[in-house]
């Protein structure tokens, strides 16, 4: 008869839900940990990439933009090997920034302009010179303001953490803030890579030593992809996964419902025929 098969159906219908609901919670909260995981990485490497070279005592002594020869510069403030940061130029030691003279945050990479004097330089640094130190410094400057939308973006993120879900507002001004710190950050990594990647090949043209800092450029990047790598994560955290509230079935243990009618339906049909 068409009633015990329907209440059998209905009985399925109650067994399977939770399962897959609670599948579907397990899904969203993996990517809501991985969303916020890469989020917090995103900002932890930037600060990294950003504070290159701010102090000689800590793993920050590693990481610098580019180091060749200056002793062939006599305005040099070193003449050994030195190496470009974000806040002055440093002597080598031990493979570690040592000496340095951190004369003020976003420090140009200019050597006509760091040594007051252009003599023994490759031409391209006379020639160019404003090229160089606009580079530099405007990637410090884009960086600081990629930085700034980045943690502000973490407002609406945490609201959806804390709410268990986020409106259409919250929604979009975290894709506004998202959006620009992207825009900020490629940009100042572009700049960084172009400025330093050109210098070293100007100063290997004229017959300098010169490398960039291996540490300093992953991390500039590992931030650019991050926070790109993150986009899918964010973006399932955020869903409302409406596939299961668009159904009408209720119950008193508050699961997501699923619409009988079509199965009720069938039942009726298949009970007709037969």
């Amino acid at each position: 008869s068409v009633a015990p098969r329907l209440v059998l159906l209905q009985l399925q219908l109650q067994l399977q839900l939770p399962t897959q609901y609670n599948i579907m919670r397990i899904i969203r909260g993996l990517g809501l940990f991985l969303a916020t995981l890469f989020l917090l990485g995103t900002a932890l490497l930037l600060f990294l990439s950003i504070l290159t070279g701010g102090t000689e005592t800590s793993i920050l002594r590693r990481f610098y933009w580019l180091e060749t020869d200056c002793s062939r510069f006599p305005g040099a403030p070193v003449d050994t090997r030195c190496r470009w940061t974000n806040y002055g130029i440093c002597s080598v030691s031990d493979g570690k920034n040592t000496d340095c003279t951190h004369a003020s945050a976003a420090f140009p990479f200019s050597p006509s302009r760091n040594f007051h004097s252009n003599e023994n330089l490759p031409s391209a640094f006379v020639d160019h010179a404003n090229y160089y130190y606009y580079t530099s410094r405007i990637g410090y400057g884009f960086a600081l303001v990629g930085l700034a939308f980045l943690v502000f973006s973490w407002i609406p993120f945490i609201a959806l953490i804390v709410a268990k879900g986020a409106s259409a507002a919250s929604t979009g001004i975290f894709w506004a803030l998202y959006a620009l710190a992207i825009i900020f950050i490629v940009i100042a990594v572009a700049l960084w890579t172009a400025c330093y990647a050109r210098g070293r090949s100007k100063f290997r043209d004229a017959g300098f030593s010169a490398d960039l800092g291996t540490k300093a450029m992953a991390t500039s990047w590992a931030t650019v992809f991050l926070i790109l790598f993150n986009i899918p994560f964010i973006a399932g955290a955020f869903a409302k996964w409406g596939g299961f509230k668009n159904r009408k079935y209720k119950n008193t243990n508050n699961y997501d419902a699923y619409d009988l009618e079509n199965e009720n339906n069938q039942v009726g049909v298949g009970a007709g025929t037969g």
